[in-house]
């Protein structure tokens, strides 16, 4: 997990070492907490907030950030397409990440989470993504099975149409 971590955070890492090692690093996704513990130890000056719509996660995320004693890391349980969820951040992010998130949007949706995570950046600020889709699109039966979930966009020229709608540059 620590490749993928290190691949996604790479721009952020970058763009706030520049800065001093200051800034906001807003993650969507909270999962396992892998991102949340590698990036506040990279970046200890820095605030990193993690959204998750999971209580599962949120509780096991929190305990982990409290057991380590990561005073820089707020894991917030939030949908991020409710906009009061994250509306203190809006235009305020040196970067914002997922890590396999995206491919979870329903498919209708997808565009509009595109766009909220990018409300989040300030201007010229890093969106940074790793999703498994993207690099090896998966099998015809797995295709199958998540176009009836809707969860899953099928080639990676997907993403780079949505990229371009977002007005983001790949």
């Amino acid at each position: 997990q620590v490749h993928t971590v290190d691949t996604n955070w790479r721009p952020a890492l970058s763009r706030i070492a520049r800065a001093g090692g200051r800034g906001l690093v807003v993650e969507v996704g909270t999962g396992r907490g892998n991102s949340v513990a590698r990036l506040a130890t990279l970046l200890p000056e820095a605030r990193i907030v993690s959204l998750t719509i999971s209580p599962e996660q949120h509780d096991i995320v929190q305990a982990i950030v409290k057991k380590m004693g990561l005073a820089n890391v707020e894991i917030r349980r939030a949908d991020l397409f409710d906009p009061a969820a994250t509306a203190d951040l809006v235009g305020r992010a040196d970067a914002v990440g997922a890590i396999e998130v995206v491919l979870h949007f329903p498919t209708p949706r997808k565009l509009e989470g595109m766009r909220m995570m990018t409300r989040l950046l300030q201007p010229g600020a890093p969106l940074c993504i790793v999703d498994t889709a993207i690099a090896s699109p998966i099998g015809a039966l797995a295709e199958r099975y998540y176009a009836n979930q809707h969860i899953y966009f099928s080639q990676r020229e997907h993403y780079f149409t949505l990229f371009a709608q977002a007005d983001l540059a790949a």
